[in-house]
């Protein structure tokens, strides 16, 4: 998988002299970043063993909150709780979310919602991608739906947002935004196509911060399909299934967004400047339709499942309607065909040919 925007072809505001200033000056964080991810990268394999599933670990912590039986309804609550600490306490790098409280003492349903990080050895490369698990217990009833991110990052994309913003953070929290824009450029590419009109996403450029995100989008061989995984276990046993995979074919190829670093706003050229400011305004006006989007691969949100529909009732998630979905589609080809994302999206494009001619 090719590198992204090498940094060092990056234009920016500021003329060379202090572009060579500012990464002189941050040649310290630098070793301190690559020394506390490394420190991450090597907790976070440790936690699973290789070759291991996690939804399957996931989803067996979950089953024994019921090895005594029923949950009674005033119980799921304090059973939501433990299940949550189990989990904490094995992965060192997570984010969970809890599903909105009921005001109810006895509710008929409570949920988290878990986001872990994979760290993923495969020679001498790393690489850190990320599943969801939804976690639905009822009385007598388990929901779980595990999604796998088509996508991913290796280490050096955490070393350089470490670096510059000068503080740490979860791998878990940085990746839930590197899917921000890419799944929507996805969608706008397939309405595009069955209209017969537009050009293929060559590049990924996503804001984060006050900076910007480069990657590329890939296809890659000999991948079964990877959609949501579903499991219900109740008292007639488990029923499992897989929802449609929206990024994989039937030919065994599937889509892999791979964000490659991180350009802080002081290394930006002015048309970067330009693109990052217009693709937050998009994500501001149309976070419904981005989160959307978002959803698909972490629980195949909009598949006529009834799974898929208890986690979306409980978490509270809504389908944009057609309109929005069209005003967001209209906005974001306007962003596209633009002047600014023409000219970002070349040079980075010639900074990966670039780098992969030196590799």
């Amino acid at each position: 998988m090719n590198s992204g925007m090498n940094e060092n072809n990056t234009s920016s505001g500021a003329n060379s002299i202090d572009r060579r200033s500012i990464r002189k000056s941050r040649k310290e964080a630098e070793k301190k970043a690559k020394r506390a991810v490394k420190t991450q990268y090597d907790e976070v394999f440790s936690a699973r063993p290789v070759n291991s599933r996690p939804a399957d670990q996931i989803l067996s912590q979950a089953v024994k909150a019921y090895d005594a039986g029923p949950i009674a309804r005033r119980d799921l609550k304090s059973a939501i709780a433990r299940l949550e600490a189990t989990i904490r306490r094995g992965l060192p790098d997570l984010l969970i979310i809890r599903a909105p409280r009921s005001v109810s003492s006895k509710p008929e349903r409570v949920g988290l919602m878990v986001f872990e990080t994979r760290a993923i050895t495969e020679g001498n490369d790393r690489i850190i991608t990320a599943e969801n698990h939804a976690i639905v217990l009822e009385e007598d009833r388990l929901v779980f739906i595990s999604g796998l991110l088509p996508g991913g990052t290796r280490p050096h994309l955490f070393e350089r947002i470490f670096e510059r913003s000068g503080r740490r953070r979860t791998m878990a929290e940085v990746q839930l935004q590197l899917s921000t824009i890419w799944p929507t450029l996805l969608w706008m590419r397939t309405e595009q196509r069955s209209h017969s009109r537009g050009s293929p996403i060559l590049v990924m450029i996503t804001p984060f911060e006050k900076g910007l995100l480069f990657g590329s989008l890939e296809k890659v061989e000999g991948l079964p399909p990877a959609g949501p995984t579903v499991a219900v276990i109740d008292r007639l046993g488990q029923q499992t299934r897989q929802l449609r995979d929206y990024y994989g074919s039937s030919d065994g190829k599937r889509l892999w967004a791979m964000t490659n670093t991180y350009v802080d706003e002081a290394l930006l050229a002015p048309d970067q400047l330009t693109l990052r400011d217009m693709l937050k305004v998009f994500v501001q006006n149309f976070a419904d339709v981005v989160a959307d989007n978002d959803w698909r691969w972490r629980l195949g949100l909009g598949e006529h499942d009834p799974a898929v529909d208890a986690v979306a009732q409980l978490f509270r998630l809504t389908i944009p309607s057609e309109k929005r979905r069209s005003a967001a589609l209209a906005q974001l080809e306007r962003i596209v065909s633009s002047d600014a994302w023409v000219s970002v999206s070349a040079k980075t494009v010639q900074s990966q040919q670039r780098r992969a001619g030196r590799e």
